[in-house]
């Protein structure tokens, strides 16, 4: 029976930020992809590749969450929550 690691319920990505969190989504598409493509064309049923092409994710994942990190700490732009205006309500 093939094992099935699900990301979104893991905390693999909760702690990145703004901009970050997007790049690192597509990044994690991509790498899973290829990781079953690899494993289905080489009929590999032990998922080594894709173990080893998660441990690269988590690898990047960390240093995205922390330059997300000093990112939001800074102040800059690249965490939209922080410079999120909500619009005032026109009262006429």
């Amino acid at each position: 029976m093939p094992q099935f690691c699900y990301l979104l319920p893991s905390n693999l990505l909760s702690d990145i930020r703004g901009h970050f969190k997007f790049l690192a989504f597509r990044y994690v598409a991509r790498n899973s992809t290829v990781a079953a493509l690899v494993d289905w064309m080489r009929g590999d049923p032990t998922g080594k590749t894709g173990r080893c092409i998660r441990d690269e994710i988590i690898r990047v994942s960390e240093q995205w969450r922390k330059k997300s990190y000093l990112a939001a700490k800074q102040g800059s732009e690249l965490d939209p929550l922080r410079t999120f205006k909500p619009k005032g309500r026109k009262d006429r």
